[in-house]
């Protein structure tokens, strides 16, 4: 299913300006992750099937800080997120990530690096959803792992 909208946030203090890339190549959606600093460019969003009901998959990828990102999202009609895995994967602590403007605690497992994040995003680029790509990922509720 192919990603039908890139939508970039830039944070200016408590708002943010969200500049929408229809129909994007993967060339645009790598530089906007490359471009992510953990400032005030601190999240982005790939999204298929908007006018689905229910709508369809969609993937954040933030962060950007020190080389240290997140990747999540949400499959087409569920509730809980799915997380890429980093090299942490012992799951033990939490750490500090400015995503979405503000700042989060992540599971280590869940900071992944700049490779790692490029991978999660082209997997679900190709594949309108979660697993592939050499990544692993993991449900929220769960520690159920698909590669």
């Amino acid at each position: 299913m192919p990603i039908e909208l890139l939508t970039v946030l830039e944070w200016l203090g408590p708002d943010a300006e969200h500049v929408e890339h229809p129909d994007p190549s993967w060339e645009l959606v790598e530089d906007a992750i490359r471009r992510l600093n953990g400032r005030e460019r601190n999240d982005l969003y790939l999204y298929t099937d908007l006018e689905a009901a229910p709508p369809g998959a969609y993937l954040c990828v933030g962060g950007g800080e020190g080389g240290r990102y997140v990747a999540s999202g949400l499959d087409r009609g569920e509730t809980s997120p799915t997380f890429a895995l980093g090299p942490g994967a012992d799951g033990g602590g939490r750490e500090p990530l400015l995503v979405g403007g503000n700042v989060g605690l992540y599971l280590r497992d869940r900071i992944i690096d700049l490779e790692t994040a490029l991978r999660a995003a082209r997997s679900f680029y190709d594949a309108g959803g979660f697993g592939g790509g050499g990544v692993q990922w993991v449900k929220a509720s769960s520690r159920t792992i698909r590669t």
